[in-house]
């Protein structure tokens, strides 16, 4: 934005609102990562936010685009440590999901 106003060219409403869209997306995603910390080790934290890489192909095959069968490996790959984490000691609790909604915000 600052940028823009530089070089002093016109906002159009569509700028705003998507600049303003993605600092709230922004700003809650940071809200939860913090939140995640407290109820959780942040080791686990950082995995579970590191999970938002799976909702990219997600959001890529709902607008249309072909995704890799290398990236649905990975995507396996990712929620199969997932499953192994939380079932080798790690019980999902509603506190640590605050986790889960950090890296959907996002993404």
């Amino acid at each position: 934005m600052p940028i823009l106003l530089a070089q002093k060219k016109k906002i159009d409403r569509d700028t705003l609102i998507g600049s303003f869209l993605m600092g709230v997306f922004a700003f809650a995603g940071c809200l939860f990562q913090q939140l995640g910390i407290i109820y959780s080790t942040v080791s686990k934290s950082s995995f579970i936010t590191a999970l938002y890489i799976v909702f990219v192909p997600v959001i890529e095959l709902l607008l249309g685009k072909k995704v890799n069968q290398k990236i649905w490996l990975s995507v396996g790959i990712a929620i199969l440590s997932l499953f192994f984490m939380h079932e080798l000691g790690f019980r999902h609790q509603y506190r640590r999901s605050v986790s889960a909604l950090r890296r959907f915000c996002l993404c």
